[in-house]
This record gives C-alpha cells, sequence and structure tokens, in this order.
C-alpha cells in the first residue's frame, strides 16, 4: 500500500515539475545537499558537563519540504541505475587485480558513468523558500543543490 501511494505521488510530481537533464554526478551531488537539509548540528551548553551535540531541523515550510521530496524521488531511479553500475564495476576492478590497462579502462568507465546525462523531472526551489536569513545552511549545500535553485 505504501509503494503505491508513493507511486502514485511521484506520478503527480513529475507532471508539476520541468524537465532537466543532469549528469549522474550532479544527481549524487544533489542527493547529498538534498539530504544536509534535514538539519545541522549545534552544541547545546550542559552546565559543567561538555556541550551535548543536537541535530536541529532547519526552519523550512512544508511546501519546500515536500519539494524536497519530490526531487529526492525523482533522482531515485538515476541513483539506482548507477548504484547498480557501480557495483559491476567493483566487481570488475577486483577480478582484474594489478592488470594497469584493465583498471585503467575501468576507471575511464566509472567518468563516463558519471558523466552520463539523465532527463529527470525536478522541482525548483527558489532562494526565499529556503529562508536563508533564519537558517545556517552552508554555501557547499547550496552548490549541491544548484540544479534546482532558481534565483528568483
Amino acid at each position: 500500500m505504501k509503494k503505491l501511494i508513493l507511486s502514485a505521488l511521484a506520478a503527480l510530481i513529475v507532471n508539476i515539475a520541468s524537465a532537466a537533464s543532469i549528469t549522474i554526478g550532479q544527481a549524487i551531488e544533489l542527493r547529498a545537499g538534498l539530504t544536509a537539509l534535514d538539519g545541522y548540528q549545534k552544541d547545546v551548553p550542559q552546565g559543567d558537563a561538555p556541550a551535548k551535540v543536537i541535530v536541529s531541523p532547519y526552519k523550512l515550510s512544508s511546501d519546500t519540504r515536500w519539494k524536497i521530496f519530490s526531487a529526492l524521488t525523482a533522482i531515485k531511479p538515476t541513483l539506482e541505475t548507477f548504484d547498480a553500475a557501480r557495483a559491476d564495476l567493483q566487481k570488475r576492478v577486483k577480478l582484474a587485480g594489478d592488470d594497469k590497462a584493465a583498471l585503467a579502462a575501468i576507471d575511464q568507465e566509472a567518468e563516463q558513468l558519471l558523466a552520463r546525462k539523465q532527463d529527470v523531472k525536478l522541482p525548483t526551489l527558489k532562494r526565499e523558500e529556503l529562508a536563508l536569513g533564519g537558517n545556517p545552511i552552508p554555501g557547499s549545500v547550496l552548490v549541491a543543490l544548484a540544479p534546482i535553485i532558481a534565483e528568483k
């Protein structure tokens, strides 16, 4: 039932998102940026005891959180394809042993895999939706989110 609901939601998302062509490498970076929006670590003083580190969620609207979900759902098939290809490459690396020519070919294949473009329907996040004035989202996370961030 859960899969059916998620599939229906994904189909709905595809109908409202804009098409983009991103590389598998960009999809990997985008996933990292999107998951980093779960929250940030901060120290909470504990009197004389060492500070306790907690994860504080970013203050994002429900619409923004839905767009994050939509983007993660949209790139999931691309990342699953990459994971399967990567597993195959890893097996071939083990089989290649010390064969430098075979390893170089596998390395080149891995680079080509990361550069492969995929058409994905991604939502767009506006700068205001990230509420950067109240959310300490690092620049490195924003760079990872570049494929879906719109200035206005």
